[in-house]
């Protein structure tokens, strides 16, 4: 359950992160 948990946590950061990015270069583009 926990290695579960923190395996979601991080895939939700990496998601977050990504789509942060894609703003970022449309937004400097």
């Amino acid at each position: 359950m926990n290695a579960l948990k923190v395996m979601d946590a991080d895939a939700m950061v990496v998601c977050v992160c990504m789509i942060g990015w894609v703003v970022v270069l449309f937004v400097a583009a």
